[in-house]
């Protein structure tokens, strides 16, 4: 973090299976989210879209090479 000018700190990655209530916010969270990203993607002439459940997302991620989940703790 510190590096990037962001303070004193360190991330701590969650691993598989995610608490409960990690993956219950993720998947909320993405259901509100992927439709404000997909118009922005709209207003900005993008092609891409994103999937409309979070399960589909994460496995397009996986098949880029992005097989850890992403959600952190910052201490």
């Amino acid at each position: 973090m510190a590096r990037h000018r962001f303070g004193e700190g360190e991330y701590r990655y969650f691993s598989r299976p995610l608490p409960r209530i990690v993956e219950q916010l993720r998947e909320g969270l993405y259901r509100k989210l992927a439709p404000a990203a997909n118009a922005w993607m709209e207003s900005l002439g993008e092609a891409r879209r994103f999937p409309a459940r979070l399960r589909d997302f994460v496995a397009e991620c996986a098949a880029a090479g992005q097989p850890r989940p992403t959600p952190l703790l910052l201490r």
